[in-house]
C-alpha cells in the first residue's frame, strides 16, 4: 500500500484542471538547460531537451521548490495538457497556483509538451460515442508512441538531475491529457503512486480498468463540460 500526502495532492490536482482542445510541432520554446551549473536550478522554468527519438528539441515545464538543496528527495508530478495545448498550459490557466502549492509544499511539477499537441501521450485507446472531439487516429501510431516517449524522458531526466522520491511519482491530466494518463497509468502500474484524471472518458470496454485498480485515484469532471459530457465519466 503506498502513502502519500493525499490532501495535497488532491489540491493542486483540482488548480492544475485545465479545459481542453492542431497537431504542430514545438517551434523552438523553451531555453536549453544549463546544466554545467554544480547547483541544480530551482523556481519556474520553461525548458527545452534534445529528443533524440524525434530528431529535435522538445520544450517543457518545470517546477522545483527554491528550498529544494538535494538532500531530501521530493515527490513529483507530471501534468498532461489537453488537446491542441502545450506545455505552457498547465503552468499558465492557474494564476499560480500550481506553481504556489508545489512550492509550499515541496512538489517538484513537469509539464511535458507531448511531441505534438494533439499525439495523446500515446493513448490509442477509444473514447466513448457520442463526445464532442477526434478520438485517437489510428494512423499515428508513431506519433503516439514518440509523444509517450517524451513523457518517459522528461522523467528520467528529472529524476537524473533532482533527487525525486521513485515512490512518489503522480500523475495529473485534463481531457486528451486524462486520456494520455489512463493509457501510462496502465501500461506502466507500478510506477506512479496516485493519478488524477479529468474530463476524459474512455471506453469501458476497451480499456483494461482492471491493470489499474490497485492505483489511489481521484477522477474529476465538470457537469457543464459540453465536450465529454459528464455522464461520459
Amino acid at each position: 500500500m503506498r502513502h502519500f500526502k493525499s490532501t495535497v495532492f488532491v489540491s493542486i490536482a483540482f488548480f492544475g484542471v485545465v479545459s481542453a482542445f492542431a497537431q504542430a510541432p514545438a517551434a523552438g520554446r523553451g531555453n536549453p538547460a544549463d546544466r554545467s551549473k554544480p547547483k541544480p536550478l530551482t523556481g519556474e522554468m520553461h525548458l527545452q531537451y534534445y529528443f533524440a527519438e524525434a530528431g529535435e528539441a522538445s520544450p517543457y515545464r518545470l517546477y522545483v521548490p527554491t528550498t529544494y538543496d538535494g538532500k531530501n528527495a521530493l515527490s513529483l508530478i507530471v501534468i498532461f495538457h489537453g488537446g491542441g495545448q502545450s506545455e505552457d498550459t498547465p503552468f499558465t490557466r492557474t494564476n499560480g497556483q500550481l506553481q504556489k502549492l508545489a512550492e509550499e509544499h515541496g512538489y517538484i511539477v513537469i509539464s511535458p509538451f507531448g511531441y505534438r499537441s494533439n499525439a495523446f501521450f500515446g493513448n490509442t485507446w477509444p473514447i466513448p460515442k457520442g463526445s464532442n472531439t477526434a478520438a485517437p487516429a489510428t494512423d499515428q501510431q508513431q506519433t503516439y508512441a514518440l509523444s509517450e516517449k517524451d513523457v518517459l524522458n522528461l522523467i528520467d531526466i528529472t529524476e537524473k538531475e533532482y533527487k525525486v522520491d521513485p515512490t512518489h511519482v503522480f500523475l495529473m491530466g485534463n481531457s486528451m491529457g486524462g486520456q494520455g494518463l489512463f493509457h501510462l497509468a496502465a501500461k506502466y502500474p507500478e510506477r506512479w503512486a496516485a493519478i488524477a484524471p479529468s474530463d476524459c472518458p474512455l471506453d469501458p470496454a476497451f480499456y483494461p480498468f482492471d491493470k489499474i485498480k490497485n492505483i489511489p485515484a481521484m477522477y474529476i469532471h465538470g457537469d457543464k463540460d459540453a465536450t465529454y459530457p459528464v455522464e461520459m465519466g
